[in-house]
Parts: structure tokens; sequence; C-alpha cells
């Protein structure tokens, strides 16, 4: 399912709570940049690059690039989150994930903090953060080429599929 940005942003705050700021920061851009699982658990400093007033992350060895060749990047635009970026690059150690634990610890790491939250019930698995991120772009009026473009699909016929996901799966909240 898709997550909510507020479940997005109640994640994020959990991890800062509990001094995580590399995860908080990572789980905020996951949702931004429609970033894949893999693509921000085993993100690290080096991968960034401020460029005016944006983030740009070289994502590395991803999907489409196997398929397709070539690189791919995600760019943040998002002020603030550009600032989280940039304050924890500062402190994160290079060469280690910018979460701080492995995949497999940030997937407990991740189901517990759904149930601390009273998220059990939704589903929401890591990649519901992507999933999330698409939904709401889309929900709030950004065009579908520009969506297919920013989660790196090869076609606009994946796009519709998430779309129709998340959205019933949202409008299942209200």
């Amino acid at each position: 399912p898709a997550a909510h940005r507020l479940e997005a942003m109640a994640l994020a705050g959990r991890a800062y709570k509990q001094k995580r700021p590399g995860l908080c920061v990572m789980i905020l851009a996951s949702f931004d940049g429609f970033l894949r699982t893999g693509e921000f658990t085993n993100a690290v400093p080096e991968q960034f690059i401020e460029a005016l007033n944006t983030m740009v992350m070289e994502l590395g060895e991803t999907k489409g690039v196997q398929r397709r060749g070539g690189s791919e990047t995600y760019v943040c635009r998002d002020r603030r989150l550009v600032s989280l970026i940039k304050r924890h690059l500062k402190q994160a150690e290079a060469g280690k994930p910018m979460i701080g634990m492995s995949p497999a610890q940030f997937r407990v790491w991740f189901k517990k903090a759904c149930q601390d939250l009273g998220l059990q019930r939704r589903g929401l698995l890591p990649y519901s953060l992507r999933r999330g991120g698409i939904t709401a772009a889309i929900t709030q009026g950004t065009p579908a080429s520009t969506v297919v473009l920013r989660a790196r699909w090869h076609n606009a016929r994946v796009a519709d599929v998430y779309v129709r996901e998340g959205q019933a799966a949202l409008a299942s909240l209200v």
C-alpha cells in the first residue's frame, strides 16, 4: 500500500526522536524522491552533491541502469529537506549507510515503528514510501509525464497501476 505523507512524516519523526537523523532524512528523501528501498537503505554520503539550492543524489546501479544503461539521480528541490540532508552530511561517516543500519535491520525497525505508531493494520512496507510519494505527487496535480520521469519508469503504464492502487488505499483512510 501507499504511505500517506503524514505516515512518512510520523516514521521520520520516530527516527528523529530515537536520535537517528540519517534514517529520518532518508525516510523523507524516499517519499520525496520516489526512491526504491535498496536505493535509500544503501545510500552513503558520497552519493550526495549540493548544486545551487538543490541536493543531487547519484543512485548508482538501479533497476533502470541495469536495464537501459546510463545513470540515474534524485534531485531534491524541497528547501527544508535539502537543509536536513546538508545538516546530516556534516556529521555522516564516509562510506557508511546514511540510515545507520543494515537493510535487514531497517526492515525490523520499520515494522516496529509502524506498530508503535498504530500503523500495523495498514500493512505498510518500506516500499510504501515510494508508492506514497508517487501517489501524493499525482493527487497534487503533478503531470503524469513528470511522475514517470521522476520515478524513473520506462513507460506510463506502470504509473497507472501505482496511482490506481495508491488512490484506492488512500481513499480507504478517509
